[in-house]
């Protein structure tokens, strides 16, 4: 995957940053054959968000900026399949 960055934000929560390719969530077909996207995962202790579109040299930014780009970020929705089992909502689009 690459590199992998951490930071702390302002209410003190400890992020860890890295890219993420599109498709390796569980349910996804690993023979497609479209290109995958690749998007930032941001993870806390108690929270993932994602984002699209950020610039290449995020892995050098500074914390503050850093931190522009995790309120940009949208939150990961995790549900709950009868199984107990759970799935990342995104992967289920597409």
């Amino acid at each position: 995957m690459g590199a992998v960055v951490s930071f702390r934000d302002e209410k003190g929560t400890v992020w860890s940053i890295q890219e993420d390719p599109e498709g390796t969530d569980e349910g996804r077909e690993l023979d497609e054959l479209r290109p995958r996207a690749v998007r930032l995962r941001f993870a806390s202790e108690s929270e993932e968000r994602t984002l699209h579109g950020y610039p290449d040299d995020w892995a050098r930014l500074e914390p503050r900026q850093l931190q522009l780009l995790l309120r940009r970020a949208t939150p990961v929705v995790i549900r709950f399949a009868r199984h107990g089992r759970h799935r990342n909502a995104e992967s289920d689009r597409g």
